[in-house]
C-alpha cells in the first residue's frame, strides 16, 4: 500500500480553473461556505435536503472505493479500509475511528465530520446525510454487501461524542 504523499496529489490548472486530488476533478471550498449551504438546505427544504444529500453521498462513494484502490494500490478490503480512513481525514471529510462488521450489517464510528460544524451541537437530529450515503455505497462495494442502507444514529452536531452508521440490509 502506497503512502499518503504517494496517494493524495494535489494539482493545480490555473489555465482551466481546475484542481484534482488524486486525478478527482475537486472544488475547494470553507468548511464555513459549506457548511451555512448545508444549514441552508436543510432549513429549507427539511427532508427533502436529507434525501438530496443522501443520494449525492451515494453516488460519489460509488466511484469513489476504485479511486482510492488505484490511488493506494490496495490488495483486502482492510486495506481499502486503513486507506480510506487516511485518505478522507487528509481531504478533509471526517477521521473514521471504526469500521466494523455485525451480525447483520456494518457499523462505523467517525468523528469530525465536515457536516456537522455549522451546528454547534445543537442539532435535533442527526445531518451527516451526505456521508450517510457515501458510506452506504462505499461499503457495498468495499465489502460485496448489495442492498444496504445507512442510518446515522449519533451525531456530534446534537452534541454527540461521535457520530455513528449503521448499515443494514433494506429488508431486514
Amino acid at each position: 500500500m502506497k503512502s499518503i504523499d504517494e496517494a493524495c496529489i494535489l494539482e493545480f490548472d490555473d489555465t482551466n480553473a481546475s484542481v484534482n486530488m488524486s486525478d478527482i476533478p475537486i472544488i475547494m471550498m470553507s468548511l464555513q461556505a459549506f457548511g451555512a449551504l448545508h444549514k441552508g438546505m436543510v432549513t429549507t427544504l427539511g427532508r427533502g435536503a436529507k434525501a438530496l444529500l443522501y443520494t449525492s453521498g451515494y453516488n460519489a462513494g460509488k466511484d469513489s472505493v476504485a479511486a482510492v484502490v488505484s490511488a493506494w494500490d490496495c490488495k483486502s478490503p482492510e486495506e481499502i479500509i486503513e486507506a480510506t480512513k487516511k485518505q478522507y481525514a487528509h481531504y478533509g471529510w471526517c477521521n473514521i475511528l471504526e469500521v466494523s462488521r455485525t451480525d447483520d450489517g456494518l457499523n462505523v464510528k467517525v468523528i469530525n465530520s465536515f457536516e456537522i460544524p455549522e451546528y454547534k451541537g445543537k442539532a435535533k437530529e442527526p445531518v451527516c446525510h451526505f456521508l450517510e450515503g457515501f458510506l452506504c455505497s462505499y461499503l457495498e462495494i468495499v465489502y460485496s454487501m448489495e442492498g444496504l442502507v445507512c442510518e446515522e444514529v449519533r451525531c456530534q452536531a446534537m452534541g454527540d461524542d461521535i457520530c455513528e452508521f449503521v448499515l443494514k440490509p433494506k429488508f431486514w
